[in-house]
């Protein structure tokens, strides 16, 4: 998220580098070169990369602007060898060459397959909402909640329901608001309804940030 890098580097006047690493196959498998134009695959001898079709699992072709899910391989484990694991991670080949000289591809991840929601026949994934939150900070800070009252297909028809945590000092909420809504209509292509809260409001993790908060299965819905 352009926003948060900013301010870590801003805050501690360091470089901030993105990795990415997967709890069952190796802590460091990509990582950004100083050109920054997406991950770096650095774990060769470790694990084999695939992007495949998450709907059908066919492999597709690397090649710059490529999307599916990221799948692993281990090479160098004897104990309980992973075949094409499946990671649920959503990637996108940034570059195929880089200008440091490195010749693997590069990525980015936009989301998890398992986490997508079809808003009218359009795939919106909730890191995609909270990049867009975190374009207006300091007005908000970059954290949202998506609520769904809901299952799926009748909790992903719009408007959709989200949390935002308003920035400290921010003044018409009202318009922030409008805002919000607005740059998710048009960068995003689905309706959504923005509930403004007070900053430090949403809750906090330690690991990877739970976005969607499905109301329907704390109510015992099936």
């Amino acid at each position: 998220i352009p926003a948060i890098r900013h301010k870590v580097e801003e805050t501690f006047g360091c470089v901030f580098l993105e990795m990415m690493g997967n709890g069952d196959m190796a802590g460091e498998i990509w990582s950004e070169c100083e050109y920054k134009r997406g991950m770096h695959f650095i774990a060769q001898g470790i694990v084999h990369p695939e992007i495949i079709n998450p709907e059908s699992g066919e492999p597709l072709e690397i090649k710059e602007g490529t999307q599916g899910e990221l799948i692993y391989t281990s090479i160098d484990r004897e104990c309980m060898p992973l075949i094409r694991f499946r990671t649920r991670d959503h990637v996108i080949v940034t570059q195929t060459d880089c200008e440091c000289g490195r010749t693997g591809f590069g990525i980015r991840c936009i989301g998890r397959t398992d986490d997508m929601l079809i808003v009218q026949g359009v795939n919106v994934y909730p890191s995609a909402i909270r990049d867009v939150v975190s374009s207006l900070v300091p007005d908000t800070t970059g954290a949202i909640e998506i609520q769904l009252k809901k299952p799926p297909p009748e909790g992903w028809q719009p408007p959709i329901h989200i949390k935002v945590e308003h920035g400290k000092g921010t003044d018409d909420l009202r318009e922030l608001k409008q805002k919000i809504e607005a740059l998710i209509r048009e960068k995003l292509i689905f309706r959504a309804n923005v509930e403004l809260v007070a900053p430090n409001s949403l809750p906090k993790f330690e690991y990877k940030a739970k976005l969607v908060r499905k109301l329907y299965e704390e109510n015992g819905e099936p």
